[in-house]
């Protein structure tokens, strides 16, 4: 039983330390391909031109039917605020071909007050980028060029996502 005992915990260990890497090893997401979606407020056309205003955007793709997607817009919203030269980007995955779900982004985008872009993206951009999407929610960085400079992030993390803000910020100094 001793013996059991020990196995399991090794795996577990094992498992806790190799979360991050295994979202890097399903995720192949280096640089976002070029995409025409749609702003979810004004309906207006959001292309990859978004990321060169500014030197970092966070990059969260979310789901209106996860609460940890939901209890993170504020936490966003923050840092979409505080930092002049870093852009939020959000992206609700389910939305780009279904009315419920671009309707319950909708009414989370508006119960958050968040004032961050978000795109509802294109049935392309779905299919060419967001099916590499490890896991919801998930965020990384991204450069003016689009090119992932951060981790990935999976969950809830609002402590990493500030670090990998801090951290990209203190290498662009």
């Amino acid at each position: 039983m001793k013996k059991l005992m020990v196995g399991l915990f090794s795996i577990c260990v094992i498992m806790s330390f190799g979360v991050g890497a295994f979202a890097e090893m399903l995720s192949p997401i280096d640089i976002i391909p070029e995409f025409e979606c749609t702003d979810v407020k004004n309906n207006y056309p959001v292309t990859n031109d978004i990321f060169i205003e500014f030197e970092i955007t966070v990059v969260h793709f979310w789901s209106p039917y996860s609460i940890s997607s939901d209890k993170i817009m504020p936490y966003l919203e923050e840092i979409y605020h505080e930092y002049n030269n870093v852009n939020v980007l959000g992206t609700p995955i389910n939305a780009h071909s279904c009315a419920k779900a671009q309707a319950l982004s909708i009414e989370l985008i508006q119960k958050n007050n968040v004032t961050y872009t978000n795109m509802f993206p294109s049935v392309e951009f779905y299919k060419e980028f967001i099916g590499a999407i490890p896991g919801i929610p998930t965020t990384f960085l991204v450069n003016s060029e689009g090119e992932r400079i951060s981790e990935i992030i999976l969950g809830m993390k609002p402590e990493e996502i500030r670090n990998a803000i801090e951290s990209a910020l203190a290498s662009i100094i």
